[in-house]
C-alpha cells in the first residue's frame, strides 16, 4: 500500500464554523493557495472525517450551538495530536484563551472579522509549523 504524504499531496486543511457564510468566506480565501479544504459546519462531522484524513492544520470557530472550539479541539488532538489548531472568533475572551492555553491546543488567535493578509499567512506558517513536526 502506497500513502502519500503531505509534502507530496495538497495539505489537508479542516475549517469548521457553523456560519455557512463564513465557510464560504473562508474557502474563497484560502483556496487560491492550493489547500486541499474540507469544510464543516457540525463538529462531530469533522470529527468523523478527522479519523480517516491526515489533516495538518484545523480553523476552527470558538462558540458553536452543538460544541465549542475549544471542545472540538480537546478531541481533535486525541484523533489528530500533530494537527496544527488556530482558533477563528467573534468572541475572543480571556476565559476562551486561557482554556485553550492550558491544554495547549491553539497554535493562533484570529478574531472575526480577519484581516485576509493575517489569515492567510498564518495558515501557511501552521503548514511550516506541522512539516517541521513531520521531520
Amino acid at each position: 500500500m502506497i500513502t502519500m504524504n503531505q509534502s507530496s499531496a495538497k495539505k489537508q486543511l479542516l475549517l469548521l464554523d457553523d456560519e455557512p457564510n463564513v465557510l464560504k468566506s473562508l474557502v474563497r480565501l484560502l483556496s487560491k493557495d492550493n489547500y486541499e479544504i474540507h469544510t464543516f459546519s457540525r463538529p462531530f462531522d469533522a470529527i468523523e472525517m478527522l479519523k480517516c484524513t491526515d489533516i495538518g492544520v484545523i480553523i476552527v470557530d470558538q462558540c458553536m450551538p452543538q460544541m465549542e472550539g475549544t471542545e472540538f479541539l480537546q478531541q481533535a488532538r486525541k484523533i489528530r495530536p500533530e494537527a496544527i489548531n488556530i482558533m477563528l472568533t467573534g468572541y475572543d475572551t480571556p476565559e476562551n484563551q486561557a482554556s485553550a492555553d492550558n491544554e495547549k491546543e491553539v497554535f493562533c488567535y484570529l478574531s472575526k472579522p480577519w484581516n485576509d493578509q493575517t489569515l492567510r499567512k498564518t495558515v501557511i506558517e501552521a503548514f511550516d509549523h506541522y512539516a517541521k513536526q513531520q521531520k
